[in-house]
């Protein structure tokens, strides 16, 4: 491959061919879904579930976006569950508190952006 192929080449913008991926049943996963939602509320069903769903929102837009992405134990439908039962393991692990950083302005506008 001459240098100027290769260079076309390296530029040209990768398009994922659209028929690797799978069709999906909407209406499916949205029921998946539901019932995923129907067992975290029964399990948290002494506090504000709502509250809760709002707070992991953010991660069921992208569970629903990307739901083939290919990550290691990566179940779209059941992660953003799965995260709000491992939170607490996580707020461990950062150097600040929870109170903290919803008072970090700087990354809580860079969240809303």
């Amino acid at each position: 491959m001459d240098d100027n192929l290769f260079i076309e080449y390296i530029n040209s913008p990768y398009e994922e061919p659209q028929d690797m991926l799978p069709k999906i049943d909407e209406t499916m996963l949205t029921d998946m879904e539901s019932s995923l939602e129907t067992d975290f509320k029964n399990e948290y069903q002494h506090e504000d579930v709502t509250s809760i769903l709002e707070s992991i929102e953010y991660i069921r837009i992208y569970c629903r976006n990307f739901p083939c992405f290919n990550g290691f134990d990566y179940q779209p439908l059941q992660a953003p569950f799965a995260y709000y039962r491992s939170r607490e393991i996580y707020l461990k692990e950062l150097p600040f508190t929870e109170d903290g950083f919803y008072k970090f302005t700087y990354i809580q506008d860079a969240i809303k952006s």
